[in-house]
């Protein structure tokens, strides 16, 4: 009863605090929908910004081992299904691409678990905790990056990757992929196996990402937000 009565009051709180705002946003376009539902207001979307100076095509490369090289990048914690990105490497990249490796980082709440079960030292390798200048040089030196594959929405890591013009493999519903899940394995296979889709498909991705996500434009929109008020 006290954690019901808790309960209450924290949304009690919160629905209050939301109407004296004069604008009211959420990071992501899935939250539009439920942030409405839970505070009869509408959100506005107002797209998370990336560093697009640190995380650009330019800048020092770290050439991950393998042909093709995958890489990982995400952290290996349970809510982000790791395991959707090492079932596609297994089941449809390794099979197609002998020589393919597949770059893990070496944290993450399932990572004592993958490295018990990914052991061949010459296909799977690990990356303990880095910096952010040394991921986005992996990053360029990875030939496919996978992201993570949670909520469906758009995440600051696959934005970061596009941003470097890379080919990223990740669940984005909302957004510029706009693939279900089950549809990623053929993504993966074509970006590597199709050379005009590649470039196509990075192109495209950069040039969205500058165009509402960079730092500018998420600024320039908030301002252009705050014009009514002024």
């Amino acid at each position: 009863m006290m954690g019901l009565c808790l309960d209450w009051m924290i949304k009690s709180t919160m629905k209050k605090k939301v109407s004296q705002v004069d604008i009211l946003y959420c990071s992501t376009p899935d939250l539009v929908v439920p942030v409405e539902k839970f505070f009869g207001r509408s959100p506005i979307w107002l797209p998370n910004p990336v560093d697009t100076k640190l995380f650009s095509p330019e800048g020092d490369i770290f050439r991950l081992e393998g042909h093709p090289a995958c890489f990982l990048a995400a952290r290996l914690n349970g809510d982000k299904r790791p395991e959707v990105a090492v079932d596609i490497f297994n089941k449809i990249i390794k099979p197609n691409f002998p020589k393919a490796t597949l770059h893990l980082l070496s944290f993450g709440d399932k990572a004592s678990f993958y490295k018990k079960t990914l052991i061949d030292s010459d296909t799977y390798f690990w990356h303990d905790f880095m910096d952010k200048p040394t991921l986005a040089s992996k990053i360029r030196g990875a030939d496919l990056v996978f992201g993570d594959f949670s909520i469906g929405a758009l995440s600051l890591l696959p934005m970061q990757v596009m941003a470097m013009k890379k080919p990223i493999v990740t669940l984005d519903r909302y957004e510029i992929i706009k693939k279900e899940i089950n549809e990623l394995p053929g993504l993966a296979l074509k970006l590597l196996s199709d050379s005009e889709f590649r470039n196509d498909f990075i192109e495209k991705n950069y040039s969205y990402i500058l165009e509402f996500h960079s730092e500018a434009a998420v600024a320039k929109k908030h301002l252009d937000n705050l014009k009514k008020f002024l």
